[in-house]
């Protein structure tokens, strides 16, 4: 878990987690992007009883992609999936249900479903479908880890070139990818997040740019 700035809703984040239906096979690690507010060992507390969490905090700001990547190399298990500190799995689930698909067929390397972006209520979905977001994709450590596939240190739209990397390398017969049509991911609205800043300004000036470069890193 990429965590910056996330105090409010790290929480809210690490209960999704805690409810899995697998939790107790779960290994947690929230990565500290040297949030310039304090850490967050008060807020992980509360779930150190029933979680095993690990708590890292990178030396200076890298970006979600360089964190996420810190987090990945941190752990040894055979799937892996990443969760935004302000997001929150769907059901308790999410994961089960990713998991059974992939140990069913060895031949997928993601297994992904649909995020449900919620609005001010939390309740109310307002926008599903599939996308090219790390929440709500558990990826396989075997093919990662052949391919050599790592985070560019990119800032912007870096989970776009990682997953257009995978859709990639799986144009295969024995490589490839699947999504569920259930959602897995609940995004919930967060207006300090980066993307929500100053009325949207990361899409006009950063978002194009990152798409471009991160498309041709994947190329």
């Amino acid at each position: 878990m990429p965590t910056h700035r996330a105090h409010v809703t790290l929480g809210r984040a690490l209960e999704s987690i805690a409810v899995q239906t697998i939790a107790d096979e779960l290994h947690v690690v929230v990565v500290d992007d040297a949030c310039p507010e304090g850490g967050y060992r008060d807020t992980v507390a509360p779930y150190l009883s029933h979680l095993d969490v690990r708590l890292i905090r990178l030396p200076r700001n890298l970006g979600p992609g360089s964190a996420r990547q810190a987090g990945i190399d941190a752990t040894g298990n055979p799937y892996f999936t990443c969760l935004d500190s302000d997001d929150a799995f769907a059901s308790p689930a999410s994961l089960e249900q990713l998991r059974d698909v992939m140990e069913q067929d060895g031949s997928i390397q993601r297994c992904g479903g649909y995020i449900e972006v919620l609005g001010a209520s939390q309740e109310t979905p307002l926008r599903r479908g599939a996308s090219m977001k790390m929440g709500g994709k558990l990826f396989r450590r075997s093919f990662v880890e052949r391919y050599g596939l790592r985070f560019n240190g990119s800032r912007v739209n870096e989970d776009y070139g990682y997953n257009l990397a995978v859709d990639l390398l799986c144009d295969n017969d024995g490589e490839r990818t699947h999504t569920v049509p259930e959602p897995v991911v609940h995004v919930h609205r967060n207006p300090r997040s980066i993307t929500s800043f100053n009325d949207g300004q990361f899409k006009w000036d950063q978002r194009l740019c990152g798409l471009i470069d991160n498309s041709i890193w994947a190329f």
